[in-house]
């Protein structure tokens, strides 16, 4: 039979937001925001904290598999739930940034290339005295 790549984690930290997000306290301040916003943002800032957990499996097993969390510690469920809570706080009370917006591939590439250009300069400069 073949094996599933399934991620531990991910179930999770995405139960335990929407039990947190659920809680009216909770976005007190934040009921502005799109809750699916929202929710992609917090899901994102705990898991780029968090070592991801993967395994490997069958389907048969899979299918017979309970809840991922007993794979994690006590205190593992903790840190989850500091995570989730700080990922509130920075989200919600953020300042707004014109619209969250990146920059480009090409924006970040210009700008190196021309950091690079203006140590150059300040090398060859230097030659001169």
């Amino acid at each position: 039979m073949s094996q599933v790549i399934v991620n531990l984690t991910l179930p999770i930290v995405v139960a335990k937001i929407e039990t947190v997000l659920r809680d009216p306290a909770s976005l007190s301040q934040g009921e502005g925001r799109d809750a699916t916003d929202l929710r992609q943002r917090l899901t994102a800032y705990v898991l780029r904290r968090l070592p991801v957990l993967y395994i490997t499996l069958d389907q048969d097993t899979i299918r017979r598999m309970g809840t991922p969390s007993e794979c994690y510690s006590h205190e593992q469920h903790r840190q989850i739930d500091r995570l989730i809570q700080q990922g509130l706080q920075a989200i919600l009370h953020a300042e707004p940034s014109y619209g969250e917006t990146y920059p480009s591939r090409e924006t970040i590439a210009v700008a190196c290339a021309n950091h690079r250009l203006t140590q150059e300069a300040a090398r060859v400069s230097d030659w001169f005295g």
